[in-house]
């Protein structure tokens, strides 16, 4: 995990011109972060059980708190469709497979958490009575970040096709000719670039919920020419 230094508002180096474009312009900051990481005995206790040195562990949970905490945006992504705030938060649990923050406060319309470990590493899970799994979205927060500013970007584009689970494979497939969205840096998700155009595939919530049915993917284009390239990209498809 690449360690700037400072809060991602006031030096989102590492960050694409796009993403900090994005935050510059709907983004805020909450003057907390940093005070609510979580109680001293509390790390000490999970740097014990997962055999960790409680100074690093301190010390990276403290570097999330110092770059995200308090960032506050409306999210358009379908994860979340509503403003979100980051508030890392230690959340120990001695069954976990390891060190946990928890992320991400939003409203109960979407009924799952979001956590962080100390690489990192963004988690989502659906907290069911029996235990639910963590299932790994994003490989880095500042990638959910980048999925945000695109997924924002495209709300002034047009629409040029979209679908479920039925035609993911074959959407999927058409992919591998396009450039990744390297930046996204997703595990339940991705972004591809064509000319003029982009496609999202989203698997998140049917892998937090474990309902393939709830698989996504949608193709915008931003012009005339980009619309025409969509057209031929899906050709097929719908």
């Amino acid at each position: 995990m690449r360690r700037e230094k400072g809060h991602i508002l006031e030096n989102p180096n590492g960050m694409t011109p796009r993403a900090a474009s994005f935050l510059g312009e709907r983004a805020t900051r909450v003057p907390r972060g940093r005070e609510n990481l979580g109680e001293q005995a509390d790390f000490a206790s999970a740097a014990a059980c997962f055999g960790v040195e409680l100074e690093e562990v301190v010390l990276r949970a403290s570097w999330i708190g110092q770059r995200f905490g308090g960032l506050r945006y409306r999210s358009d992504s379908w994860s979340f469709e509503e403003e979100i705030g980051f508030f890392p938060s230690l959340d120990f649990d001695e069954e976990d497979d390891g060190i946990l923050l928890s992320l991400i406060e939003h409203t109960v319309a979407h009924p799952f958490g979001v956590w962080v470990n100390l690489d990192g590493v963004v988690y989502f899970m659906f907290p069911e009575v029996e235990g639910g799994d963590y299932v790994k979205a994003f490989g880095s927060v500042e990638g959910m970040i980048e999925s945000d500013a695109l997924h924002s970007e495209c709300m002034s584009w047009d629409v040029a096709g979209r679908g479920g689970a039925e035609s993911l494979d074959e959407v999927r497939g058409r992919c591998r000719n396009l450039q990744r969205a390297e930046e996204v840096d997703g595990s339940s998700e991705a972004w591809f670039f064509g000319d003029g155009f982009r496609v999202h595939i989203w698997e998140t919530w049917a892998n937090v919920f474990a309902r393939d049915e709830l698989s996504r993917w949608a193709v915008w284009a931003c012009d005339p020419a980009g619309r025409e390239n969509a057209r031929r990209f899906l050709l097929g498809v719908l």
